[in-house]
């Protein structure tokens, strides 16, 4: 089954409001995983098995949120704000 084809399911199973906590969750067990490992409590596959969890969700917010061209506009705008934050010498 294409990957958008499970997300759209996935949301008229459950409902947006569902999967959206299901989001705040992942994205708490990502973070509570990144802070086990600063301490070496865990292995390198728990933590891609929460990023991918994370990923699939975002994935789901999306497409609830669905606005491609703000998505594209902000992306764009983030990712050169990155860009130039990397090729600063203010950011030492």
């Amino acid at each position: 089954m294409e990957e958008e084809k499970i997300y759209h399911k996935a949301v008229e199973l459950w409902g947006k409001q569902f999967q959206t906590d299901m989001m705040i969750e992942e994205a708490s067990e990502l973070i509570k995983i990144i802070l086990k490992e600063r301490r070496g409590k865990v292995f390198i596959s728990e933590i891609i098995e929460e990023m991918v969890d994370c990923q699939i969700m975002l994935n789901q917010m999306k497409m609830i949120y669905n606005d491609d061209a703000m998505w594209n506009r902000l992306m764009t705008h983030k990712l050169s704000r990155l860009q130039e934050l990397i090729e600063s010498d203010d950011n030492y």
